[in-house]
This record gives C-alpha cells, sequence and structure tokens, in this order.
C-alpha cells in the first residue's frame, strides 16, 4: 500500500460526500436510497491497509456528519467500524460480484449500527422508521452502486497502476 492510494481514496470519499449532499439527497426525496459515501468507504477500504481504511472510513464519516443533521461523530463511528470489517472481510476476494455481496452485507450493518447508537443519541426511533426502505432497500442499493463504482476504484487505488 502506498501514500498514493491513501490520498486516492481521501479524494474519492470527498466526491462521494459532494455526490451525496447535492444528487443523491434529491433522489432521496423521491424514495430512492443509497448511501455513496458508505459505499465508497467500504470499496475502497479493501485495497487498503487497516490503519489507512479507519481513517478513510472516519475522515468521510465526520465530513458527512457536517454536511447532515445528525450529532457530530456518530456517522464517522459507524463509518469507521464497517471500514474495518471490509478491510478484515473483503481481503480475500478480487471479484466485484462478491464485493458487491460484502457491500450488501456491511451496508445492512452499518445501517443496523447506526439506527441503534442514534436511537441511543435521541436521533430518532426504532419505530418511526421505514424499515422496508431502510434495512433492506439501502444495502441492496448500495450493492448496485458498488458494482458501477468498484472499477473505478479499484483502478484509482491499484498498487502498480499509473492512472496519468
Amino acid at each position: 500500500m502506498t501514500a498514493k492510494s491513501i490520498v486516492w481514496g481521501l479524494v474519492l470519499v470527498a466526491l462521494a460526500v459532494i455526490l451525496q449532499t447535492t444528487l443523491f439527497s434529491r433522489l432521496d426525496d423521491l424514495g430512492i436510497v443509497a448511501d455513496v459515501v458508505m459505499v465508497m468507504v467500504l470499496v475502497s477500504a479493501r485495497w487498503l491497509d487497516p490503519e489507512p481504511a479507519l481513517l478513510l472510513g472516519f475522515t468521510g464519516g465526520i465530513i458527512y456528519d457536517l454536511n447532515g443533521t445528525t450529532p457530530i461523530g456518530l456517522r464517522a463511528m459507524v463509518f469507521t467500524i464497517i471500514a474495518y470489517a471490509a478491510v478484515r472481510v473483503a481481503a480475500n476476494s478480487d471479484s466485484h460480484i462478491s464485493g458487491a455481496l460484502v457491500v450488501i452485507i456491511l451496508s445492512f450493518a452499518g445501517v443496523l449500527l447506526f439506527t441503534m447508537v442514534g436511537t441511543l443519541f435521541g436521533q430518532g426511533s426504532l419505530r418511526g422508521i421505514n424499515v422496508l426502505q431502510t434495512f433492506v432497500l439501502l444495502p441492496v442499493f448500495n450493492g448496485i452502486l458498488s458494482l458501477a463504482i468498484g472499477p473505478v476504484v479499484k483502478r484509482a487505488m491499484a498498487r502498480d497502476k499509473v492512472l496519468l
């Protein structure tokens, strides 16, 4: 792993935050959900060592928290945990399909953790959420999105390739 991979990861996560807070926030009003930042953290983390992956998860989460209405640090904590899980789980897989399955599973875990911890901090209630949309559709949409951005991230994070 090189410093170039870490920089690319941070750039990709920053772009994901911009996309999430502009384009995808409008799609959320239509009921279409996808968490671009979570997907970018999960897909990028598989190409990093554990410590840079944690930095990537925390950075993506804290930037997203600063743009949103959730308590600062809530998404940062969740994204840090799922980034670490992505490093541990996805390290043995090079397939985009298995990577998408990992994204679906870890997205579900991330949403569950976010909901539980958010409820503890008065962010919401488990009774007031749309269970189908939150716990089923979000992970599925994240998995589909990971199939689209996975090759781009792989190319950017590849250790032996020069992009420019």
